[in-house]
C-alpha cells in the first residue's frame, strides 16, 4: 500500500477547521479519550488540543502521521490494520474520529472494521465518521480524483455498514 499519500494532496496543506457540528458531539469533559482513527496529519487532534482535551491518541499506516502527531506533542502509534489495533487495545475511547478513511478500505473489510472499531467506545461515547458525499454533485470527481479510493458512500450505503 501506498503510504506516502499526503504529499501528492495539495488540500492537505490547506489550513483546517472543524465543522461546528463537531462541537455539538465533542464530550465535554477535557480528559475524555479521544482516538482518531487514520488521523493523517493530526488536523482533528490538534484542534482538539487547542481546545484543552488532553488525552489524544491518534493512529495511522504512515511515518507523515506519525511526524504530524509527535509535532503537536500527540500520542501516536502506527499500525498494519484497524482490525488488529482494535482486536489489541485495553483501551475504550469516548470519542472515536475517522475522517476520510472508511471510503479507503475494501469493501470486503468495511463492516468487520466497523464493527471492531465500535468495541472501543465506552457505552454513551461517540464516533464521527466522515467520507465523500457520493450523493453530491462532484460525487464522480472524488470516485476518481483520488486512486486510493475503494468505495464512495451514500447516506443510504453509510448507515447500512453502520447498522
Amino acid at each position: 500500500m501506498y503510504t506516502n499519500y499526503f504529499s501528492i494532496r495539495e488540500e492537505s496543506k490547506t489550513k483546517f477547521r472543524l465543522q461546528p457540528h463537531v462541537l455539538d458531539i465533542l464530550p465535554k469533559n477535557k480528559d475524555a479519550r479521544i482516538l482518531d482513527i487514520g488521523c493523517g496529519l493530526c488536523k482533528h487532534l490538534s484542534q482538539f488540543k487547542l481546545m484543552g482535551y488532553n488525552n489524544l491518541k491518534g493512529i495511522d499506516i504512515s511515518d507523515e502521521a506519525e511526524a504530524a502527531c509527535k509535532s503537536h506533542g500527540i500520542e501516536f502509534e502506527k499500525i498494519q490494520s484497524i482490525i488488529e489495533y482494535c482486536s489489541n487495545s485495553k483501551l475504550k475511547y469516548d470519542f472515536i474520529v475517522m475522517a476520510h478513511v472508511l471510503e479507503h478500505l475494501e469493501k470486503e473489510i468495511v463492516i468487520d472494521t466497523l464493527s471492531s472499531i465500535r468495541s472501543l467506545i465506552i457505552e454513551g461515547g461517540a464516533m464521527y465518521i466522515v467520507v465523500p458525499n457520493a450523493q453530491s454533485n462532484t460525487n464522480c470527481y472524488w470516485a476518481y480524483e483520488d486512486f486510493t479510493h475503494h468505495t464512495l458512500y451514500t447516506s443510504g450505503s453509510l448507515y447500512y455498514v453502520l447498522k
